[in-house]
Formats: C-alpha cells, sequence, structure tokens
C-alpha cells in the first residue's frame, strides 16, 4: 500500500505534523476528530494528534469504522502523546491492529513557521514490521529518530515541560512584570537565545548563572523587594477598581493573586532550589 496519512486533531500538533509530511512529499489529510471518519481503507497510517484524555475515545470510534467498514485493521493507528502509554490503543482496538506511538518532542503553535529536520521523534510499536514502518515516516520529516518505550518517552516528556512549559511560563511571567514597570521584554531574547545556545556545548549546571549560584544575598532581596512593591502596586490597582464596581460574585483566590506575587514565590523557590545544587 502507498504511505498515506490520515491525522486526526486538528490543533498544533496535527496541524504541523500535516505540513510536515506534505512537505516531504508523504500525502497526508488533516481532518477535526470529531468530525466524521473517511473511506480509512485509504490511508496506511492512521495517527491520533488530539489532547491526551481524548485519544481512547478517538481509538473507540476507529474501532467502530473499522467494523461498519469490513475492514480487517491493517492500518497503523498511533498516538503522538508523551505520558499516555502504547496500550491506551491496544486496550482498545483489535488485537491484531498494528499500534504505535509517533511523538515528536518539540513545542508547536499554529502559525508559527519552525524547521522540523531536528525534531526528535520518540517511536514505539506493538512489533517489530510496526516499528521499521513507522520508522521510515519518521524519516522522511528528520533523522533524529529515538526507539523510547512508554516509561522512557514519560520521562522525556517531563524533561519537555520542565525544559519548555516550565522555562516559557517564567518567560510570561518576566514580561508580566516588565509591563507593569513599563519595560519591555524584547529586550531579553538575546539573553535567551544565548542561555539556549551555551547548552549544546556545556551542561545546565556548569551553564549557571545570576545572584543565586553567587549566593549574592543582597542582590537577591532587594530584586525580591522590588517584586513586593510591584505587588502592592498591582493589588491597590485592584482595591481601588474593585471599590467602584458592585458585584455579587466572589472570585476565587486564585483568579485575586496577581502575576508578580506569584513571581515572588517562585524566585524564592527557584533561588533555594539553585543555591542548593550549588552549595
Amino acid at each position: 500500500m502507498k504511505t498515506k496519512v490520515l491525522i486526526l486533531g486538528m490543533g498544533n500538533v496535527g496541524t504541523h505534523l500535516a505540513n510536515a509530511l506534505n512537505q516531504a512529499g508523504v500525502e497526508s489529510d488533516l481532518q477535526s476528530s470529531r468530525d466524521s471518519l473517511p473511506e480509512l481503507y485509504r490511508y496506511s497510517h492512521i495517527i491520533i494528534a488530539t489532547k491526551d484524555d481524548a485519544i481512547a475515545s478517538v481509538a473507540a470510534r476507529l474501532n467502530e469504522a473499522f467494523e461498519s467498514q469490513s475492514l480487517k485493521g491493517a492500518q497503523i493507528i498511533m498516538h503522538t502523546s508523551g505520558s499516555i502509554p502504547l496500550s491506551v490503543l491496544t486496550d482498545t482496538l483489535p488485537a491484531a491492529t498494528p499500534c504505535g506511538v509517533f511523538y515528536p518532542m518539540q513545542t508547536f503553535s499554529k502559525g508559527v513557521d519552525m524547521r522540523y529536520d531536528d525534531i526528535p521523534f520518540l517511536l514505539e510499536a506493538t512489533d517489530l514490521p510496526t516499528l521499521e514502518s513507522i520508522k521510515a515516516l519518521a524519516a522522511k520529516i528528520s533523522p533524529n529518530i529515538i526507539e523510547a518505550d512508554s516509561k522512557v518517552r514519560a520521562d522525556y516528556h517531563i524533561g519537555a515541560v520542565l525544559t519548555c512549559n516550565f522555562a516559557n511560563h517564567l518567560c510570561e511571567l518576566a514580561d508580566d512584570y516588565l509591563t507593569g514597570q513599563n519595560l519591555d521584554f524584547k529586550y531579553l531574547l538575546p539573553l535567551l537565545r544565548q542561555t539556549v545556545a551555551k547548552l549544546s556545548t556545556t551542561s545546565p549546571a556548569k551553564a549557571q548563572t545570576g545572584p543565586a549560584v553567587r549566593h549574592d544575598q543582597k542582590v537577591i532581596d532587594y530584586h525580591l523587594s522590588r517584586i513586593a512593591s510591584a505587588t502592592q502596586h498591582s493589588s491597590d490597582a485592584q482595591t481601588s477598581s474593585s471599590s467602584r464596581i458592585a458585584s455579587d460574585t466572589h472570585p476565587s483566590s486564585d483568579s485575586q493573586t496577581s502575576s508578580t506575587s506569584r513571581l515572588a514565590r517562585i524566585y524564592t523557590l527557584l533561588t533555594d532550589s539553585i543555591r542548593k545544587s550549588h552549595p
């Protein structure tokens, strides 16, 4: 069968995978996982690129479609999750169905151009022929291929969350703080680029810099005092605004917590962690 891919899920991952495969010359169709399924016999590979908690339900729909379309499940069914095990497919689909995981360890955002040829693909499959087929598909996009079972993939996903999602949230907090001081986050971008670039040649531990690793308590205290001042200013502004608005609703404590107060706690927590790593 000619390689043709159906991608179910039109979010960030699904959209970029469709672009990457089509750019590589692999015919790929992209559709919402909630739409009616097409004639599945036309596809060699089906990728479920949905939120983690929707994978099982989409797999169940595929199972029903195989039965209604009188198919024997020759298509390879894959999901793209970092932390959901392969068993979510094997427990739902017939035993003979070739299944796999096609996890691109990268951050994706619609409308943001990116390179695809250096993305690490973490792959897993129910059997060797299926694994080889998935490898061949991934190799159309990137040579950076890693065989990883569900436990190894989950550990890499934890690392990905720490280095990408959490790091980006720190940037969000920095952006909020600087915006509150009428300053521009863009001037930190060269610093971010250099921070990432030097990790190609040295370990994160050796690359660590800043007042925490120097145990510079005066600077740390000054930073925290500045953050506390910004938090108080934000609180005063919210109180002033609230006093002019009559409401019967009571917002949760989370909604009342400003980004600057969260920043103070995170700054203190990370400072303590860095000090313990660099006594």
